[in-house]
């Protein structure tokens, strides 16, 4: 449900940052990451983050 709401966000142009998006999702900022890394396999998302590992 979570990587969900991190592509709606996604979705609408708002781009919070990794802590806020932990807080939103009620996760580490670790598991953010993991979404992030997951969702960006599957569609291309924007992103000040560098989630490449």
């Amino acid at each position: 449900m979570n990587i969900l709401k991190i592509l709606n966000l996604n979705e609408q142009d708002k781009h919070p940052t990794v802590k806020e998006l932990a807080q939103i999702c009620e996760v580490s900022e670790r598991s953010i990451y993991r979404y992030l890394y997951i969702l960006n396999q599957v569609v291309p998302i924007k992103s000040n983050v560098n989630i490449v590992r």
